[in-house]
């Protein structure tokens, strides 16, 4: 039989990340198109696309598999080559559950290996066949990195190869790059071979140079990597903006006036040359102004040219220097008085430095200067050298490298250097002829032309890790001390990702609607990892400021006498690049460039096939085929909440529902709750539950679903998401009453209703269950798999709010805004109180501060409160942190007390943040955004693509992953150290965020609640709060002890009398509350705080009895720690005792005494009492009212039915069952938080 090809998918651990495509065939057969591409070729030419045979087989072993493969196509050792699958291929097929998913695509000319827990390992595929001792060394000759271009047409995107003894494999496809990265632990950096080995006489143990397990890598890089923040580099724009414009004055007067051509290579490497040597350590090479070449230049070229010919010999370089030594040529002596030369430089810059620190402010002031902040050392002078070295060597070959091939571009396609021009003038007519920090952001389409250029010749065409323990990659197995080399050349021209013609210049590749939908790893210029180059942020910012000026002074043409030719060093060099200078013309600036058309996106893998299918036991609306599926259309996302999480959950749906072409309506449940509904066919419902109860919001709704006739809702389908504390349970109670509701009507489930738990990682609850919602929707709609993957993995969220810059706010500005604010915040439901009074109710010893605030009501305020009622309060950021995120947004140069407009052209999401459209002082807009909560993995998504700095970026792709090591990375370094997303931005210093994508993301503030302390009865005009002030020691990152502040609270005590706090009454909306009448028991049990609502309703039974009402028995039983601490209101608590608004008092204090006592084992343990309580609630109808933390709740529960079983002889589940029924008569209510 013909060895003709054949795919075979291989679906691994179920994961879509290991999940490959393989083709297989002889040496001979040439690669097949990927699946995307093979799908439109055949659609083309007529036939059926990839997916649309019959007569697929199944296997679930690989041995099975490559037996068969051998049979019939008679390839005994197939070449097997992986290519990531096409979720938007797999979606169509009918996959029912996890058992049969393989089974089911009948309709499939693909093979599949599957079945099996484990990974299924492949052999390695083929590579070319290595010689004895020598490998495949002749091979890679003449130039390693250029051989392997063409071994990679041959061979694939992963093959094997031997470099002398030592095995390695070659890698450019970049989700197997993804793989290796995630797997620091498996692969280091090790430079004991190879160029780097040849130059560390010169750079030693620099950041180029070190190996992995050096512990001075680490502190160099701690030391160094906040200097190379896109902020902190900022200060060295006038240097380069400085040494550029000597290099347009000596081009001007050498070459344009003198009609000359020359080599532009040359040139970019004295400019670069002149701004690396000042920028690290204040040496002036002058190589722009002087004729010679200076001798540090020379030396370390010599060195660096040295050190890339031993490399390219490769094993044969031992025998070439044996043979230089016998002819005389060898060159060891003059490599020698190089290293001399430089390093006696240096030491002697270092010296001058050490003898006056405050006099520059370079890099090697900085490494003289700052401690490591992990071990609290300093670099030595020696290892300060070795850095500075480095930086001269890389920070000029690689950004001259980019500069030449930059030109070269731009004065081969003109139209690219149109749009150049356009956009340089533009930025220099704002400037008046000034690059500052401010133009840089702006020259965004001289950024995409610099980055097309370093993908087509990157500055680190290729680099190589070391494998240090035996481990999988994709489905093969990689040996402890193979070689991986990390081609970036090949990985920048995949077809797979960059199109049928990967080969073309195309800026439009890094337009940010092209650019954030590529996978990570397709673009690797700088490396990648930990390793990469510190200095990219520098060298992007160097290019484009050099790049404005040239363009700005001249028009670059490529000479007749030219003569290319590609050279490898560091970088791929090109020389012979001779241009000629003319002026550069007019530009017409009123008439902007047409707007480029953005390239086809690239296939991606973010669904994963366990999720990716439809529920299984409740769903009875399945899509059989393509013609069944629906349109898309209208869309009601409704919400029901009481602290906004479920309604963040329904906006982020309904913004990406409009991605996907719906157009969305969303609103409260209670807004439907009219005959409005059933004017919808597809419901989406995200609601909270309060213990068991409807949220405040969703109540009428609640009322009104239930008095529905059937067959309302028989041609809709929805799909419903609970949020709710699995402590409790009562957890998904009103989720469960919705959906049950909504089927009685009719409605068809789309999928099963998913359950979000605050009290866990609610988070990852909602992502997994939004990934399975998505994917349903793309088996009911007639929407692409490619577009709901865009939405199931988002890239960062386009810029829908626009920011207009209108000047220094005023002090007439400030006063007009103020009024103007406060009829806003009214309008909003926001009311400005005053603070009348503030006590501090804890003494000295005590734990947690409380305090009692009274705010007096104004005459806006529209609620009036009744005992038992919650205070919205609005708490605003800390100066402190709005200064620690501040030199990580970018403003376009603008200061934080300037005039802000915001326009939010389409995100539902952010809609109801009250700034837009109005003009606001920037510190303003900062109240209104939450930065103290923990960020969300789609924020930390975000913010990855918010920094160019390699290994800050896989940092934050780490925390925003999914899989079990980012789970474990997310746990240990946010939920355990209470990272907020203030902290998070700190953290990574090379984050640059633009600020309309920052508002776009981050969360608005939401109102926090506390229970009001006293009673409309007794003082009618004020309300009074009672809080407990958190200040929580923890842990952070480096195991410091540091102290979490509760950003409410911490904000409510540093109030001053006589200030102003916007707040709001909120009635409680629940059967929290006094009974109806006064003369029923009641059992009030709270710990700290808690104490707040009891504390009303005491004050509502004063007034009440002072209006000679009859009252009934009132018991408080109250946890604190100490009674000469925390035994809140005492005084005031003894005096209800004596009048008889109180006639029994009983605290549980855990700190006090030699035991330990807690309200809960108070109340079995205290006989009488226990005695009392069962009387009162079995015989006297007695109220029980709980107000404290969730685990409170829970284990006073737990004691109630514990004094059930106990006096009424009932098992647990009947006492249970008791109390539930007490609960279910609204004579055991809760109100719990946390």
């Amino acid at each position: 039989m013909s060895a003709s090809p054949v795919y075979v998918a291989i679906i691994n651990n179920n994961l879509p990340s290991q999940s490959i495509l393989i083709d297989v065939g002889s040496e001979g057969v040439a690669p097949p198109t990927f699946p995307h591409q093979a799908q439109a070729q055949a659609q083309t030419q007529g036939e059926k696309p990839a997916l649309g045979y019959s007569g697929a087989r199944i296997f679930h072993d690989l041995t099975s598999l490559l037996q068969c493969i051998e049979t019939e196509f008679g390839i005994a050792n197939p070449r097997l080559t992986p290519y990531p699958v096409d979720p938007s291929l797999l979606l169509k097929s009918a996959l029912k559950d996890q058992a049969d998913r393989v089974s089911d695509l009948k309709a499939s000319n693909l093979w599949f290996a599957s079945g099996s827990p484990g990974r299924h390992q492949l052999p390695l595929p083929p590579g070319p066949p290595p010689k004895p001792i020598l490998g495949n060394v002749l091979d890679l000759l003449p130039i390693p990195i250029l051989a392997m271009i063409d071994l990679n047409h041959k061979y694939g995107h992963f093959f094997p190869v031997s470099l002398g003894p030592r095995p390695a494999v070659v890698v450019s496809d970049p989700y197997l790059i993804e793989e290796i990265m995630k797997q620091e632990d498996c692969f280091g950096k090790f430079t004991n071979a190879g160029p780097l080995h040849y130059l560390k006489p010169i750079a030693g143990n620099g950041l180029f140079t070190a190996n992995d397990d050096d512990p001075v890598w680490g502190m160099a890089h701690r030391i160094l990597i906040p200097a190379f923040s896109v902020k902190s580099l900022s200060s060295s724009i006038p240097l380069m903006n400085q040494q550029t414009k000597l290099l347009v004055e000596a081009f001007r007067t050498r070459f344009l006036e003198k009609d000359e051509t020359f080599d532009i290579s040359e040139w970019m490497s004295k400019v670069t040359l002149d701004i690396v040597s000042l920028f690290g350590f204040s040496y002036e090479l002058n190589s722009i102004s002087s004729a010679e070449e200076h001798p540090f230049v020379k030396h370390m070229v010599f060195l660096f040219e040295y050190a890339m010919g031993k490399n390219k010999l490769g094993p044969l370089s031992g025998i070439a220097e044996r043979i230089n030594w016998l002819t005389g040529c060898s060159k060891e002596q003059k490599v020698q008085e190089a290293v001399t030369f430089i390093m006696s430089t240096v030491n002697e810059v270092i010296k001058e430095h050490q003898a006056d620190t405050d006099k520059y402010s370079d890099m090697c002031s900085r490494m003289l200067k700052i401690q490591d902040p992990e071990t609290g050392v300093k670099l030595s002078p020696e290892n300060i050298a070795f850095q500075i070295v480095t930086f001269m060597i890389a920070g000029h070959e690689t950004t001259s490298s980019l500069l030449t091939w930059t030109i070269y571009m731009i004065a081969t396609h003109p139209e690219v250097e149109q749009k150049l021009r356009y956009e340089i003038e533009t930025v220099f007519a704002k400037g008046n002829g000034n690059i500052d920090e401010k133009s840089v952001g702006e020259l965004k389409y001289t950024l995409a032309v610099l980055k097309e250029t370093l993908r087509l010749y990157p500055s680190a065409p290729a680099f190589a890790k070391q494998c240090t323990r035996d481990t999988f990659v994709g489905p093969y197995l990689i040996k402890k001390g193979t070689t991986v080399l990390f081609h970036a050349i090949n990985t920048h021209r995949n077809a797979a990702v960059w199109g049928a013609n990967p080969e073309v210049f195309n800026p439009d590749n890094f337009l940010p609607q092209n650019e954030s939908k590529r996978p990570q790893y397709s673009y690797i210029p700088f490396g990648t990892g930990p390793r990469a180059c510190i200095g990219s942020q520098f060298a992007l910012i160097e290019a484009r400021i050099v790049i404005a000026h040239l363009l700005h002074n001249f028009k670059f043409t490529i000479s007749d006498d030219a003569e290319p030719v590609l050279q490898v060093k560091l970088a791929l060099r090109p020389h012979g690049i001779r241009v000629h200078l003319s002026e550069p013309g007019p530009i017409d600036l009123t008439k902007a460039p047409a707007p480029a058309s953005a390239p086809a996106p690239s296939p991606k893998v973010t669904l994963d096939l366990d999720t990716a299918k439809p529920a299984s036991s409740n769903r009875s609306f399945v899509i059989q085929s393509e013609a069944d599926r629906l349109d898309v259309g209208e869309v009601l996302v409704l919400f029901g909440t009481n602290m906004g999480t479920s309604e963040d959950v329904a906006r982020n749906i309904a913004d990406s529902a409009v991605k996907l072409g719906f157009k969305p309506t969303v609103a409260s449940l209670d807004t439907y709750a009219n005959e409005k509904l059933f004017g919808f066919k597809f419901v989406i419902v995200a609601t909270s539950t309060y213990n068991g109860n409807p949220p405040d919001n969703a109540k009428k709704f609640a009322k009104w679903i239930s008095a529905q006739g059937q067959s309302s809702l028989k041609d809709t389908i929805f799909a419903i998401y609970g949020v709710g504390n699995k402590q409790w349970k009562t957890y998904q109670d009103f989720p469960r009453f919705v959906e049950t509701s909504l089927v009685n009507l009719g409605a068809t489930p789309l999928l099963e209703r998913g359950a979000g738990d605050v009290d866990g990682d609610f988070d990852t609850d909602t992502l997994k269950w939004t990934s399975l919602f998505w994917a349903s929707v793309a088996y009911t709609f007639k929407i692409s798999g490619s577009d709901v993957s865009n939405v199931v993995d988002p890239s960062p969220a386009s810029n829908s709010i626009e920011v207009t810059w209108a000047g220094k706010a005023t002090d007439a500005f400030l006063q007009n805004f103020q009024k103007s604010g406060l009829a806003v915040s009214n309008r909003l439901g926001r009311f400005r109180y005053i603070v009348k009074s503030k006590t501090l109710l804890t003494k000295p010893g005590a734990v947690k501060d409380a305090w009692s605030i009274v705010l007096e009501i104004p005459a806006s305020e529209t609620n009036k409160y009744t005992a038992g009622d919650h205070f919205e309060v609005y708490p605003r950021n800390t100066e402190e942190d709005v200064r620690r995120i501040l030199p990580s947004l970018d403003l376009a140069g603008h200061g934080i007390d300037e005039i802000v407009k915001l326009s939010n052209t389409n995100s539902i999401a952010k809609r109801e943040l009250q700034i837009f459209d109005t003009e606001i002082p920037l510190r303003y807009v900062f109240n209104g955004v939450d930065i103290r909560t923990a960020p969300t993995r789609n924020f930390l998504k975000f913010l990855s693509g918010c920094t160019e700095c390699p290994p800050e970026k896989n940092a934050l792709l780490l925390l925003a992953g999914t899989d079990e090591a980012s789970l474990r990375a997310y746990t240990e370094q946010i939920a355990k150290t209470k990272a907020s997303i203030a902290d998070v931005i700190e953290r990574f210093k090379s984050l640059r965020i633009p600020l309309g994508q920052f508002l776009e993301n981050v969360p608005l503030q939401k109102p926090r609640l506390y229970s009001i302390a006293s009673s409309n009865l007794i003082t009618p005009t004020t309300v009074e709060l009672c809080i407990g002030v958190l200040n929580e020691e923890h842990h952070d990152l480096k195991g410091q002890s540091v102290v979490y502040k509760g950003l409410s609270s911490n904000f409510l005590a540093g109030l001053e009398v006589g200030g102003p706090l916007l707040g709001h009454i909120r009635p409680h909306g629940s059967a929290f509350k006094l009974p109806e009448d006064p003369k029923a028991p009641i059992v009030l049990v709270c710990a700290g705080t808690g104490f707040a609502p009891m504390r009303s309703f005491l004050e509502e039974r004063k007034g009440l009895k002072q209006k000679g009402v009859e009252l009934g028995e009132a018991t408080l039983i109250f946890g604190c720690r100490h009674p000469d601490q925390d035994a809140l209101y005492s005084s005031e608590l003894q005096a209800h005792l004596e009048s008889g608004v109180l006639t029994r008092l009983e605290y549980a204090f855990s700190r006090f005494g030699g035991q330990k006592e807690y309200v809960q084992t108070l109340i079995v343990n205290k006989t009488d009492l226990a005695e009392q309580l069962w009387t009162g609630i079995s015989s006297r109808g007695a109220h029980i009212l709980l107000c404290g933390s969730t685990a409170l709740g829970t284990a006073v529960r737990e004691s109630f039915v514990k004094i059930v079983e106990r006096f009424d002889g009932r098992g647990k589940e009947r006492a249970e069952q008791y109390i539930a029924a007490l609960a279910e008569a609204g004579r055991y209510v809760v109100d719990v938080w946390g």
